[in-house]
């Protein structure tokens, strides 16, 4: 079994968890994908900042060397507050296929504001040929809290 570490897309070194008003990508339905070549990368980032407003910042695409890296991706689709997370936790290759563990809360955590969001995540994954799968969990509030907790623990 080859464990792969979730390298993020937009952060380097320890992961934190998600952000929901951070993490966005506007689709009407839940999606998951996974980007293999430069095109499809190209074609998902243009999606990606579609909801920019014209002139405004758009960061630039990131360099990705698809001949060593792909992306994946685990949108929810619109909700109706901004209750709502969806992250990917990892990943390993098992069984000839690679498992994408993605966790979601569809339950609100603390204080939400009445409005459309579209949670989202993706990450970069060492390249593979193998089919993806994706293993879903649903939290609840309280067990996203426990883990955060557990993982934001200093040792000693």
């Amino acid at each position: 079994m080859t464990v792969f570490a979730s390298l993020p897309l937009r952060f380097g070194g320890t992961r934190p968890p998600p952000l929901p008003w951070v993490h966005s990508f506007p689709s009407d339905k839940p999606l998951r994908l996974v980007i293999k070549s430069r095109d499809e990368f190209s074609d998902f980032w243009k999606r990606l900042t579609a909801p920019v407003p014209r002139g405004g910042w758009v960061p630039p695409l990131p360099e990705i060397d698809f001949s060593k890296e792909m992306i994946v991706v685990a949108a929810m689709g619109s909700r109706p507050s901004s209750g709502y997370l969806i992250f990917i936790d990892g990943a390993c290759e098992v069984d000839g296929q690679v498992e994408v563990f993605v966790s979601s809360v569809e339950d609100g955590c603390g204080a939400e504001l009445a409005i459309v969001t579209n949670p989202a995540d993706a990450v970069r994954l060492p390249r593979s040929d193998l089919p993806v799968v994706f293993r879903e969990t649903q939290l609840s509030c309280t067990a996203l809290r426990d883990s955060i907790k557990r993982s934001s623990r200093v040792p000693g």
